[in-house]
């Protein structure tokens, strides 16, 4: 009885620690792509121009890091602002944010009374280039 009790207790405590790895590894690679789309966007790459655009580059790359089946996000998650400013730095930015609630949507503890009320419910990210200082 008392192994049936500690073993509950370890899965639970597994299974939770795997969930937190898994929304900062999804996090990490939404970062790295907000980044890359930021700096493709603000050098005017053909890869990000034209009929190319941004949010479609964020997708495409976005399944670099979060695997090629990945759904985490789709154009409209993604938002690209041209000369901007960045954490009120001076100059002007490409800015790019990106929200993904994919780890929330097939998360099984986001029904949970606790859990659900503690975790975020998407990931947002912001990433900045500068194309010119002023």
């Amino acid at each position: 009885m008392e192994a049936a009790i500690v073993i509950s207790l370890a899965m639970t405590v597994s299974l939770g620690t795997l969930q937190l790895g898994l929304m900062g590894w999804t996090k990490a690679g939404l970062q790295a792509t907000a980044a890359i789309t930021a700096r493709c966007v603000g050098i005017g790459s053909i890869a990000c121009t034209g009929a190319n655009t941004g949010a479609a580059f964020a997708v495409t790359t976005s399944k670099r890091f979060l695997g090629s089946a990945s759904t985490a996000i789709s154009a409209s998650n993604v938002t690209v602002t041209t000369a901007t400013t960045c954490a009120s730095a001076p100059g002007h930015y490409v800015k790019v944010a990106i929200t993904s609630n994919l780890w929330l949507t097939k998360d099984l503890w986001t029904n949970s009374s606790f859990l659900g009320t503690v975790l975020p419910k998407a990931i947002t990210v912001t990433a900045c280039y500068v194309t010119a200082i002023t």
